[in-house]
């Protein structure tokens, strides 16, 4: 199976994230994800949002490969505000 194509901007936010020895590691998870869900709609969604919940630490980034997509969605995405779920306005 080919390996799928890292989109520029998950690339950029992966060089943001992680200190540049960790990059291939952090690489090859997100990679490895895509492989075992390629039929998944929001991929690269979702992959944007481990990086964001990961912030720069490998083991969290592992972690948001094996939880389920919608939760991943919700803690990068969203916030708890005055007992609402609302949409965040800022991810750092």
């Amino acid at each position: 199976m080919p390996k799928p194509e890292i989109p520029s901007p998950l690339l950029k936010l992966v060089e943001k994230y992680f200190a540049e020895s960790n990059r291939p590691k952090a690489m090859a998870i997100l990679t490895s994800y895509a492989q075992r869900f390629p039929q998944l709609k929001d991929l690269e969604r979702v992959r944007l949002d481990m990086v964001i919940v990961a912030k720069g630490d490998l083991a969290r980034l592992g972690r948001q490969a094996e939880r389920d997509y919608r939760d991943v969605i919700m803690e990068a995405e969203y916030e708890l505000r005055d007992g609402k779920i609302v949409k965040r306005t800022n991810y750092d």
